[in-house]
């Protein structure tokens, strides 16, 4: 038993050994970018846009914004209604990472910017911004396709 183990346990081996440089082409490699880096950019639906920026904020607060901060909203798009995306973002992302909105008048400890511009490809650019020293700390800009479903 112990014989045939070794056995394939030698044959196995030997098949990784052989294979293993047979994997990449022989030769130089190319110049450049092998793919160009504006295919890497993502279109979403309105739903999923919102679901993406959602777990975005909501994974960088937790680690990263002190339980309780106050945050002043500031969202602005030549349609007004847009300004519910940034909104369920907000919402969504406080409860899971436990800050506030601001009172009214106040600074607040950050600032939430959204600004959604276009007409039937929407550009969403989401940041926040610490008060303090008016540092970005995060920000994400995607495109939103408004006929796009799920």
């Amino acid at each position: 038993m112990k014989f045939t183990g070794i056995i394939f346990a030698g044959l196995i081996g030997g098949a990784f050994l052989l294979t293993g440089c047979n994997s990449v082409p022989s030769g130089t490699p190319p110049k450049g970018d092998i793919v160009s880096q504006e295919d890497m950019k993502n279109t979403y639906s309105s739903a999923a846009a919102v679901n993406y920026l959602i777990t975005s904020l909501s994974t960088f607060a937790v680690k990263n914004v002190p339980k309780d901060s106050q945050i002043v909203q500031k969202f602005t798009a030549a349609d007004k209604s847009l300004n519910l995306y940034p909104d369920k973002v907000f919402k969504s992302a406080a409860s899971i990472a436990r800050f506030t909105s601001a009172p009214a008048g106040r600074a607040g400890d950050y600032r939430l910017t959204s600004s959604i511009k276009g007409s039937e490809i929407l550009v969403w650019e989401m940041s926040l911004i610490r008060v303090q020293d008016n540092v970005a700390v995060w920000s994400e800009t995607i495109r939103i396709d408004q006929g796009k479903l799920e």
